[in-house]
Formats: structure tokens, sequence, C-alpha cells
């Protein structure tokens, strides 16, 4: 219902714009270029709102649902590998009561 109306106010703003517009201007070819510009603005807008409306179809602008679908799919199935299973762990060398004194002793995020 909504891009039906918008299409008739668009084809009603197409028949109004030139009258309107030869009121307004001086001579009858600016009439003429200035109605054409707002009525092709208009339905250049009306037309990316459009291809905006449904971003999954077979555009070469539209989304690639079955390539998203096919790339989540395979991250999904690597977290299922043998690698994704161990949490990662602290190399030697770390001495966690020095560094949570060092980190008690500052002041602000500044010093960090």
């Amino acid at each position: 219902l909504y891009v039906r109306t918008c299409d008739g106010l668009l084809l009603i703003h197409w028949v109004i714009a030139p009258v309107v517009t030869s009121q307004w201007a001086t001579h009858w070819v600016w009439a003429a270029f200035f109605a054409f510009i707002q009525v092709f603005v208009l339905s250049l807008l009306n037309s990316i709102a459009a291809a905006l409306a449904n971003p999954f179809g077979r555009d070469p602008n539209d989304v690639d649902g079955e390539a998203m679908q096919v790339d989540m799919n395979l991250l999904l199935t690597s977290l299922l590998a043998h690698g994704s299973e161990r949490a990662p762990a602290m190399l030697g060398g770390w001495d966690h009561e020095a560094n949570a004194e060092n980190m008690d002793s500052r002041e602000s995020l500044a010093q960090v």
C-alpha cells in the first residue's frame, strides 16, 4: 500500500510540477528544466528506496544471502575443530601478584 501511495503521489507531482513551475519561471525553457529536475530527482530517490527495501534480490548490487549463509556455516563448523576446544593460557614469566600491585598503584587510566 505504501509503495502504491508513493507512486501515485509521484504521478500527481509529475503532472502538477510543470504547471506550477511555468507560473514561477520567467521563460518556458527554465520552467521545463526545473520541472524535469524535480521529477527526475524524486523518481531517482523512489527507485533507490525500492532497491533498499529488498536487499536480497538478484540485482548486481544486492546482498548475496546464499554466500553469507555458506560463510556463516564455515565459521560455525570451525568452532567444532579440535584446536578451538582449548582455552588460551598464559606463558611462563607472568607474576600475577607483582603485576596486580603495579596496577593498583596507578592513579588514572592515562598512566596505564
